[in-house]
């Protein structure tokens, strides 16, 4: 499965997407090489970049799964025919291509797409780590051999800003926007505050977590012995909720210099299955995971509003399951993104409105519906 995937990647989206050698120009996708990054299986890892013709810049983080644990670390998506746990290799970054090449969401060319003028940095993703490693481990294969995972997420994240800041003069940028969709959106919690050190003059400055919320007591133990996190990350893991610790935390640093957004469907079918594995459930998600984690996310957007002065928050319901009343996974780099799901407003406008001053909670309604 894996071979094929690169087959298709290779012969596709990767055959549009040039080298950068030499000066980028403006509004043209470029891949990047970072010399260094790698992937949890030790293959070759790089970048993506577009410089805008604006002085702001987004920095997005792709997603692609998590490993938290033995089990996971050996069922990463090349392992497996399905249901794989993570993005071990390059070959799953097809979707940040697709990105890139002006196809979805809020790094497209879509005229409805206020930051399509914008300088975007593409953090692909195949480590497992929520972008916040930078250690190995080793692990059992499912074949029984000893092979060790690259968690190098943070390590490539860092390389690929480095070059990226080859291209951008991080000076003169006066607006950074750090985001990303499922383990991005964890990561984009995770990595806003190291993102926003790159651009010291930058006086507007936001993060926007699209569907990136699951609660565990395991998260602290791979972050320090897993993942190899560095002490930062680590040291505000002070709850089973990863993401509103990491938000809670860059507010207290940054105070009401840094808008906060968060946006996720009220039944994450997506989050739900991964949850329900962190709950014990070895099985297919059943409509009662659905309502534990639309629980999950109350109490979290309450500790958000409680913990979070003036944060932004969007939720939406599309059902892609009747019988569970499960719902789509991200919002923010689909097709779907300028659709106007709650508040009356899509949920790009909503992050580009949060930004510039005008703060909306759309679809809040939803937490207390029943399905």
């Amino acid at each position: 499965m894996g071979k094929l995937i690169d087959r298709i990647f290779n012969l596709t989206l990767c055959k549009h997407m040039p080298a950068l050698s030499g000066k980028a120009k403006v509004g043209k996708w470029y891949e990047v090489e970072t010399p260094g990054a790698i992937c949890a299986d030790g293959s070759k890892w790089h970048g993506f970049l577009k410089v805008g013709k604006e002085n702001k810049v987004v920095v997005l983080l792709f997603g692609g799964g998590v490993s938290m644990d033995e089990h996971t670390a050996a069922r990463g998506y090349s392992a497996v025919q399905e249901d794989g746990a993570y993005s071990d290799t390059f070959s799953q970054g097809m979707y940040a291509m697709a990105n890139c090449t002006g196809l979805f969401g809020l790094g497209s060319n879509n005229k409805k797409n206020p930051f399509r003028d914008w300088s975007v940095i593409v953090i692909p993703y195949a480590n497992g780590d929520f972008h916040a490693g930078c250690g190995e481990v080793e692990y059992t294969a499912l074949n029984g051999e000893k092979r060790i995972l690259y968690h190098h997420g943070y390590t490539n994240f860092h390389l690929m800003m480095k070059e990226a800041l080859k291209q951008i003069d991080a000076d003169s940028m006066d607006s950074v926007l750090v985001t990303g969709g499922s383990a991005g959106g964890f990561g984009s919690a995770i990595l806003a505050d190291a993102a926003f050190e790159y651009f010291p003059k930058a006086k507007n400055l936001a993060v926007a977590v699209d569907a990136g919320l699951m609660v565990s007591n395991k998260w602290k133990e791979a972050a320090l012995h897993r993942w190899h996190s560095p002490k930062e990350i680590c040291d505000r893991l002070v709850s089973d909720d990863i993401t509103v610790d990491s938000l809670i935390a860059l507010y207290k640093k940054r105070g009401k210099s840094v808008r906060i957004m968060f946006d996720c469907a009220v039944r994450d079918a997506a989050l739900t299955t991964v949850q329900a594995y962190l709950d014990g459930h070895d099985r297919k998600p059943l409509k009662e995971d659905g309502d534990a984690f639309q629980r999950i996310l109350k109490n979290s957007v309450d500790r958000m509003q409680e913990e979070i002065p003036n944060v932004g928050i969007y939720l939406f319901e599309k059902i892609t399951d009747e019988k569970t009343a499960l719902m789509q996974h991200t919002i923010l780099f689909v097709p779907m993104a300028f659709q106007k799901f709650s508040g009356g407003v899509n949920p790009v406008q909503w992050v580009h409105d949060c930004m510039f001053g005008t703060v909306r909670n759309c679809g809040l309604e939803l937490l207390e519906k029943k399905y």
